[in-house]
């Protein structure tokens, strides 16, 4: 290809191995923009025997689209319909949204970062690793978009279901005549570990003596923990975690050793909400209620493992093609090629003399009599 060779060409500038990776990515970047563009414009040609008869060819105009790899700036026919409308049959095809740059995979990527930090810190990220100036604001919109995109997909996957799974019995009464309390495993194993430390190999023993129930095997534990205690505060964590395991015990014994048969695990709503908090509370974060519903829309598809699913699927359904263009044209487009096609004509640098022999009586002869002297 000649836009391989006319990198290769490029190699004999480079100074270091830094300088190297950097153009290869520019160079990368730049040269499927311009692929990326003469597809598109192929593409829009191939749909002109599709345009009914009575539609008006007006010009061409030019569009944007934001992808991870770059800008791509194409041209695409604009028609006139009898009814006095305009529209362009490409982006009817590729159903590009009016006034929108951002390409669906970019979108599908944003709205997965910014799960994970905030609408600044996506944005920053996003234009470090994609060499584009996407704002916070924007990120924002797109998560709204992608939450939208993620809840007409799940709606749509809920009812091709043939039959949903239901519970046997669900019941919330604050006057039961019974209520069991329990802890969870996830608690009393991180408070044995913040005082053990994560390395002792007395933890394993004492988290099996609690899951046993065996209140005698856990004191020896203690005892022998306490003899290796060096400082106070070891002193003071230790004494604190008997304290807890005394205050708790009744309520360390599993349902299921309680006599309740049926119990699903413990803990799976508390120990999961972290997906949630670590992304929407503290830092002095700020949520509208529309923006607060699509960022859990988002986390929500994610901890159940559809995120992915969904936005493809979703996503997809704007940039199906139904016609094929023929691509070996595009195996031969070089560089300069490519780049010549979109450069427009401009007057420029102008250069000129001002001479010093001109007649005094002149404007050009007074000019160069003041620069003589």
């Amino acid at each position: 290809m000649y836009i391989l060779a006319d990198f290769i060409e490029s190699l004999g500038n480079l100074d270091s191995l830094f300088d190297l990776e950097e153009q290869v990515i520019l160079h990368l970047r730049k040269s499927f923009q311009l692929v990326v563009a003469e597809y598109l414009r192929q593409l829009d040609e191939t749909l002109v025997p599709s345009i009914p008869a009575e539609n008006t060819f007006i010009n061409r105009q030019a569009r944007t689209i934001e992808f991870m790899f770059g800008a791509v700036n194409f041209e695409r026919r604009c028609y006139l319909r009898p009814n006095g409308s305009y529209y362009f049959p490409l982006d009817e095809q590729l159903q590009l949204e009016e006034r929108k740059r951002i390409s669906p995979y970019f979108k599908s990527v944003v709205a997965k970062i910014g799960q994970t930090t905030t609408m600044r810190n996506t944005a920053a990220m996003i234009n470090l690793a994609s060499q584009t100036d996407i704002s916070a604001w924007s990120v924002d919109r797109i998560i709204r978009d992608m939450a939208d995109t993620v809840k007409t997909e799940e709606k749509s996957s809920e009812e091709k279901l043939v039959k949903k799974r239901k519970v046997e019995n669900l019941v919330v009464v604050p006057s039961a005549q019974r209520v069991e309390f329990t802890i969870d495993r996830y608690h009393f194993v991180k408070k044995i570990k913040q005082t053990f430390g994560l390395f002792n190999p007395l933890v394993d023993k004492a988290v099996k003596s609690v899951s046993l129930y065996d209140q005698n095997q856990l004191n020896v534990i203690l005892d022998t923990f306490e003899s290796q205690i060096k400082t106070d505060k070891e002193l003071e964590s230790l004494r604190v975690l008997r304290q807890y395991l005394a205050r708790n015990w009744q309520f360390i014994k599993s349902p299921h050793d309680r006599g309740f048969m049926r119990v699903g695990k413990l803990g799976s709503v508390e120990s999961s909400h972290r997906a949630y908090t670590y992304r929407m509370k503290k830092q002095g974060k700020v949520w509208s209620e529309k923006g607060l519903e699509a960022m859990l829309k988002l986390i929500e598809a994610r901890v159940n493992g559809k995120l992915d699913k969904y936005l493809r699927g979703g996503l997809r359904k704007l940039q199906e093609l139904t016609i094929e263009i023929a691509t070996e044209s595009l195996k031969t487009l070089s560089s300069a090629q490519l780049s010549n096609k979109h450069h427009s004509k401009h007057i420029g640098v102008l250069s000129g003399k001002i001479p010093v022999d001109a007649p005094t009586s002149s404007p050009i002869g007074a000019m160069a009599k003041i620069f003589s002297n």
